[in-house]
C-alpha cells in the first residue's frame, strides 16, 4: 500500500470520523506518522488524489469511502442510520472538463 494511504488509514482509525485531506496530514504530524521521505509544498493535495484515485480504481474494495466532496473516512466506519454519514459517490472529472 502507498505511505499516503497507510498514513490515512491510520490516522482516520483514531479519529473514527470523517476528515479532508488537509486535516489528516495535520493529525499525521501531531500523531509523527508521516515519513522523512515524504515531502513537498502540497502534501495534501498529493494525499486527497491517492484517496480519489483509491476510490476510483478499487470501488468496493477499498477500505476508504467519501462522506462529502474532499472527505474521506473508513468503509468500516460508515454508519447507515446517519444520513450524513453515507457514502458520496463524486462525479467524474472528465465530463466536467468537456
Amino acid at each position: 500500500m502507498n505511505s499516503y494511504l497507510q498514513i490515512a488509514q491510520s490516522v482516520l482509525q483514531k479519529s473514527r470520523q470523517p476528515l479532508s485531506a488537509r486535516e489528516i496530514l495535520d493529525a499525521a504530524y501531531r500523531l509523527q506518522l508521516v515519513p522523512e521521505h515524504l515531502f513537498g509544498k502540497t502534501q495534501y493535495k498529493t494525499l486527497q488524489a491517492r484517496l480519489s484515485e483509491d476510490l476510483l480504481r478499487n470501488r468496493k474494495r477499498t477500505i476508504f469511502a467519501r462522506t462529502g466532496p474532499g472527505r474521506f473516512v473508513l468503509r468500516e466506519q460508515l454508519s447507515k442510520t446517519k444520513t450524513d454519514n453515507d457514502e458520496y459517490v463524486a462525479p467524474l472529472r472528465a465530463y466536467q472538463l468537456k
